[in-house]
């Protein structure tokens, strides 16, 4: 036996603390790497003013562990199980080491009185470890178990309006159910049904609403093994009242929690348009995604940018409204991603489109690109001279002149609308674009004298260009061709 490198000595205690801290570090290690193979991090003792993201473990008052099974904003408490799922009581092993440390070093004076005793001491110690080390085994094992079912034996119950409903326009679409199980095809033990049907929403009480939906359907799952409920929508709730549309989220909450007590609820907005002309994106953008949002503060989780899956135009049918089979697509993916990661991640590639000779802006071709990356679209400007069909233009000073196109959806092309308040022009800050303008007399106006907005897939330019003292704005006149310096600008998604 070597007591230099293995057991404590009896007559040295520097030795006697450092084996034991030894010992301590040994757990430690085990316990870092119990978390390297699990994905999941410790962030010590839970505070309620924190926020913690999926798979963070924290230690509560009552010394237990807690599992966050998705994304905790702070002020949400250890008994909501919608949020976190107790899974040890692994403080009190530390604790109960860390009093006998503490009992040895009290006792130093007795433990010199004594070999025999010394020698006991070690053999308890020795014990005190093995059981320590078998029940951090039996937690890992626990836990392991317990982040296996959270993450594969899933039983979900979907409720949507036409969007997902697969018996909409079945003939002409493919079935979002069919779509999301091939999404889900690595997962065989998530279960779920679709609900969804046309018509359905959050707002009014009939048959198609969701408070009315979740107690009306008939399920193959034991009501007790539901663990999800997502309530996906937004389109049929756009004329409603925030007040309405807040009501009905919380009677579907409510009657959701009643007949589905074990299920975490989860709300996400869908809904969107490709119309023109129309007042649907302005009442999406500024009311029902704000209020979907915020059913966050009720008690449900929210499906964090979900709202800009369809803000690809291309992915609507041909009334602009309902997606298209591909639109169903991306609308499963996103789906199966939160129900999988527990968030949304929405982005689609650069996308360009040229404008040719004889449009009514130009003589002459240009080009503007396009990219989505969930809340931001980065717009290229286009760098080409454009000459204008009339000899000249002029830009107003008193309004905004409709000046250059930015987007088509007419031709099939695959691109996003930019600008999308077709009605509202100012509803973007001013965008700031450099280059220049020629006129008839081939001087030169720069372009930072014109202002800039986007609106309804066209670019909107107002004269700021002063004439003389006291004069006041005057119009830009004689506008012949122009040159803007190819650059990106970058304006929030719900704009386009």
């Amino acid at each position: 036996m070597n007591f230099w490198h293995e057991y404590p000595y009896t007559d040295f205690h520097e030795l006697n603390l450092s084996w034991i801290l030894k010992k301590m570090r040994q757990i430690d290690v085990r316990m870092t790497d119990f978390e390297a193979v699990n994905k999941f991090k410790f962030y010590g003792d839970w505070e309620i003013t924190k926020s913690y993201p999926i798979w963070s473990i924290v230690s509560g008052e009552d010394d237990n562990g807690y599992l966050a099974i998705q994304n905790v904003p702070a002020g949400i408490t250890l008994d909501n199980e919608d949020y976190w799922v107790k899974v040890a009581n692994y403080s009190a092993l530390y604790a109960d080491v860390q009093r006998r440390i503490i009992a040895l070093e009290e006792d130093n004076e007795q433990i010199h009185n004594g070999q025999d005793q010394m020698q006991q001491d070690i053999a308890d110690m020795q014990q005190d470890i093995t059981d320590t080390n078998e029940l951090l085994a039996t937690t890992t094992t626990e836990l392991t178990t317990k982040i296996l079912k959270v993450l594969n034996s899933r039983k979900i119950l979907i409720f949507g309006d036409s969007y997902t409903d697969d018996a909409f326009r079945s003939d002409s679409r493919t079935p979002f159910s069919t779509a999301l199980a091939s999404y889900l095809s690595n997962y065989p033990l998530i279960q779920f049904e679709n609900h969804s049907l046309d018509g359905g929403r959050f707002s009014d009480n009939i048959t198609t609403t969701y408070s009315n939906r979740v107690n009306a359907i008939t399920t193959a799952f034991n009501v007790d093994e539901v663990t999800d409920i997502l309530f996906i929508g937004g389109f049929n709730d756009r004329n409603y009242t925030s007040a309405e549309i807040m009501t009905g989220i919380e009677n579907a909450i409510a009657n959701a929690r009643t007949r589905f007590p074990n299920a975490r609820i989860s709300i996400g907005h869908m809904g969107w348009s490709g119309r023109l002309a129309s007042d649907d994106r302005l009442l999406l953008a500024t009311k029902t995604i704000d209020v979907y949002r915020n059913a966050s503060t009720k008690g449900a989780g929210y499906m964090t940018n979900f709202e800009y899956t369809l803000h690809d135009y291309e992915l609507f049918m041909s009334d602009g409204v309902h997606p298209d089979s591909e639109g169903i697509a991306e609308l499963a993916k996103q789906v199966a991603l939160y129900i999988i990661s527990g968030t949304c991640d929405v982005h689609y590639k650069y996308r360009s489109r040229t404008y040719s000779s004889g449009m009514d802006f130009t003589s002459s071709t240009y080009t503007v690109a396009s990219a989505l990356d969930n809340d931001i679209v980065t717009i290229w400007v286009p760098r080409e001279t454009i000459n204008f069909t009339s000899s000249t233009r002029s830009i107003s000073h008193t309004d905004y002149t409709q000046w250059l196109q930015m987007t088509n959806n007419i031709d099939g092309t695959r691109q996003m609308f930019i600008g999308n308040f077709d009605d509202a022009k100012m509803v973007l800050p001013i965008l700031n674009i450099n280059g220049y303008f020629t006129k008839s007399d081939n001087t030169f106006i720069e372009a930072s004298g014109i202002t800039f907005v986007l609106s309804g897939g066209f670019l909107y330019a107002q004269s700021k260009s002063i004439g003389s003292a006291g004069s006041g704005f005057l119009n830009t006149d004689n506008i012949k061709s122009q040159q803007f310096a190819a650059g990106a600008v970058q304006i929030p998604t719900l704009y386009c």
